[in-house]
């Protein structure tokens, strides 16, 4: 009888997890995913009544990604997040429901509730929000004042944009020290980062920046403008930005290089620059940049459909010789800026490099010839640190015989961005 009792005070939360109502009460740490289960409205609110027993709940991570959630459901958060009065991290997924902007501003201002939230993530790529529901978003934001990580996904809400009022919102969060913000293919364009930009330029504490701001309407403008802002980060250690589709050209790389080399406490960087227009005289003046931030470990950078030849490839490789920490490097180019001109000042950088472990290039066979390529795999064998290493398409190097060359002193070699444990 009591097994039985037991059972029917099982709800759907409950069954889910395989606990009791008093088992969760003790739960400090919750990871659900209901992704893809039709979830209404109705059933939204039957999971968030039994969410509410989790009283203790210090982290909460909760995928409702591609339901049948609408602004209706998302109100009945607004009890929840009262009833978890010690939460710290919370992890929530609402995209592809069609919450649009009123459901946007009920889930926000709701979360003010929650006094002790420091770290949030939050998933709202296509969720049907316009220009109007991205300001309660940030106007809510800012009311996060204990906030020291953001995760923020909105991309694929057409129309989106920004507005003025992000910069009074979120210059309130003062205590970040990591931001995440994906908004890709939102319609932003030079207005727009200048209002993000300016947005930050209080949050001096920050230790990560990364922005994706694909496909976008950005130029060399915008690059400008957000490059000033970015001199204010002193602290700033990893700097991540896919700018991929935007038309930032050499001007707008100039100006990004030019706030980075002010930055000596940054130890990575990864720029996704695909198709911008950018040529040699802007590679060349972002490289001597670089050369200023001594304390750089990791550098990424993709820049194919550029207008990019040899030439500045060629001078990226002797300059790196001025990066001494450097520890990973990937680099992806255009088949036309790879020669056997590049080769030889790639290959004096990897043979003196004495801390390089990661090395990722992207390299065509057709452009190089074939004593050059061994002249390549040579140094490489040679280089004792060499523990990783990334070519894309070169054949000389899916040879067997130099596979069985580097398997013998590496524990992950990776040939065409596929590891490989043997043959």
């Amino acid at each position: 009888m009591r097994s039985t009792r037991q059972q029917s005070n099982k709800t759907q939360v409950l069954e889910y997890l395989n606990k009791t109502a008093e088992e969760c009460r003790q739960l400090t740490k919750l990871n659900l995913s209901f992704r893809s289960k039709n979830i209404s409205d109705d059933s939204l609110n039957k999971i968030c009544q039994e969410l509410k027993q989790c009283k203790n709940l210090e982290y909460l991570k909760l995928d409702l990604l591609q339901n049948k959630i609408t602004s209706k459901g998302i109100l009945y958060f607004d009890s929840l997040w009262k009833a978890l009065p010690n939460l710290k991290i919370l992890n929530f997924n609402i995209q592809n429901n069609n919450i649009k902007d009123a459901g946007l501003a009920a889930l926000m201002k709701g979360l003010e509730q929650i006094k002790k939230l420091e770290d949030l993530t939050i998933e709202l790529t296509n969720t049907n929000i316009s220009k109007s529901g991205n300001e309660q978003l940030f106007k809510h934001l800012g009311n996060l004042q204990n906030m020291i990580k953001l995760n923020l996904h909105c991309g694929y809400n057409v129309q989106c944009g920004l507005s003025q009022s992000i910069q009074k919102s979120l210059s309130k969060l003062t205590k970040l020290k990591e931001v995440y913000f994906d908004i890709y293919e939102s319609c932003l364009e030079n207005q727009d980062i200048k209002y993000l930009s300016e947005a930050f330029a209080n949050c001096t504490s920050l230790l990560v920046l990364s922005l994706n701001l694909q496909g976008n309407f950005i130029s060399k403008i915008g690059a400008e403008q957000f490059s000033e802002v970015l001199k204010k980060f002193k602290n700033l250690q990893k700097l991540v930005l896919y700018l991929d589709g935007n038309m930032f050209e050499d001007s707008g790389l100039s100006s990004l290089g030019n706030s980075l080399a002010q930055l000596q406490s940054l130890s990575v960087i990864k720029f996704d620059l695909y198709n911008n227009k950018i040529t040699d005289e802007g590679l060349i003046d972002f490289t001597s940049s670089l050369t200023m931030c001594k304390q750089l470990k990791g550098i990424d950078i993709f820049m194919v459909r550029n207008d990019l030849t040899s030439k500045g490839m060629q001078i990226l490789f002797e300059k790196l010789h001025q990066i001494p920490k450097l520890l990973s490097l990937s680099l992806g180019f255009s088949s036309k800026s790879i020669d056997e001109h590049t080769i030889k000042p790639l290959v004096s950088f990897i043979k003196d490099n004495k801390n390089l472990i990661e090395l990722k290039l992207t390299l065509r066979e057709e452009n190089i010839k074939q004593d050059m390529a061994q002249l390549l795999q040579q140094v490489i064998t040679q280089n004792k640190q060499l523990i990783k290493i990334d070519f894309d398409s070169i054949q000389y190097f899916y040879n067997s015989k130099y596979i069985q060359n580097f398997k013998r002193k590496m524990t992950n070699l990776v040939v065409f961005g596929q590891y490989y444990d043997g043959y």
